[in-house]
């Protein structure tokens, strides 16, 4: 394959290209030789188990580590010194604690933070920090302190500091790992009304919840620094043999699946759990 059509693979197809990647400390080896290509466009789910090098990858991502060997590309644009604030624009991330990523005293000057970063005039900034935080539904929350936030509310917020600069990438390091049912609802909720709102937007989740991972377009299976998996979320989970062998819990809708099936119900791979609950109700 010659270079120009290499770069336009790169570009045309794939929002993060990652080729032959490996970190580590001294002698410990966290990744090994990874190699993978995500789909502009699409919401992708890293699962795996603590320690697996799921959230070293996503600060390698966006250079907040530095590679022993290997590649990184977002869009056309190769990770390196010359071009790590260009991607830093383009691809940008959330983490598991959004109390250590405030700055601001209030949501509004939380949010006009990464602005400044970027030396946004600030006669444009106010109508920015106003529609950024209208996409995560706390407009009326701006004069508010984040103390005085939920953790939901809180991780909104964090998501309102990455969505502000326009990213082609958001990277969300175990972002709903710390909130309770209904916040982690709230958050899987927000990103699916995004994805709606900006269907080029990439969503990268580093997760180790496979109800998470389920909701995603394709999953990709970490484990111990090496790409185990990668595919729909129902053939990476229905797969019984990569499930023992990983130690992979199976999302409810599959388990669910499989009981229906083995009482003899009629179950396809489309059945979503409203038309399961359907079925069920016509059996009674």
């Amino acid at each position: 394959m010659n270079k120009s059509k290499y770069k336009c693979i790169i570009n045309c197809m794939n929002a993060l290209t990652v080729k032959n990647l490996s970190f580590g400390y001294n002698e410990e080896i966290i990744l090994d030789d990874v190699s993978f290509a995500i789909k502009e466009g699409t919401y992708v789910s890293l699962l795996g188990h603590n320690g697996s090098g799921k959230s070293t990858l996503a600060k390698l991502f966006i250079g907040l580590l530095p590679a022993n060997s290997g590649q990184i590309f977002v869009s056309d644009l190769e990770l390196n010194k010359d071009n790590v604030t260009k991607i830093r624009n383009n691809a940008t991330i959330v983490f598991q604690n959004p109390d250590n990523q405030f700055i601001g005293v209030t949501v509004e000057d939380d949010i006009a933070f990464s602005l400044e970063n970027r030396n946004v005039p600030r006669k444009e900034m106010r109508a920015l920090i106003i529609e950024s935080a209208r996409k995560v539904g706390m407009e009326s929350f701006l004069t508010k302190e984040p103390a005085y936030l939920s953790g939901g509310q809180k991780q909104r917020v964090a998501i309102a500091d990455a969505l502000v600069i326009n990213p082609q990438i958001l990277i969300l390091d175990e972002a709903t790992s710390m909130l309770d049912p209904k916040g982690k609802k709230e958050i899987l909720d927000l990103i699916r009304e995004m994805k709606k709102e900006n269907p080029s937007l990439t969503v990268i989740s580093i997760t180790h919840d496979v109800e998470e991972a389920y909701l995603s377009d394709e999953v990709i299976i970490l484990d111990k620094g090496k790409i185990a998996a990668q595919g729909k979320p129902d053939d990476i989970f229905t797969d019984k043999e990569l499930v023992s062998k990983y130690e992979l819990a199976v999302p409810f809708i599959i388990s669910l699946k499989d009981k229906l099936i083995s009482l003899g119900m009629d179950v396809s791979k489309e059945d979503t759990l409203e038309s399961l609950g359907e079925k069920i109700c016509q059996l009674k």
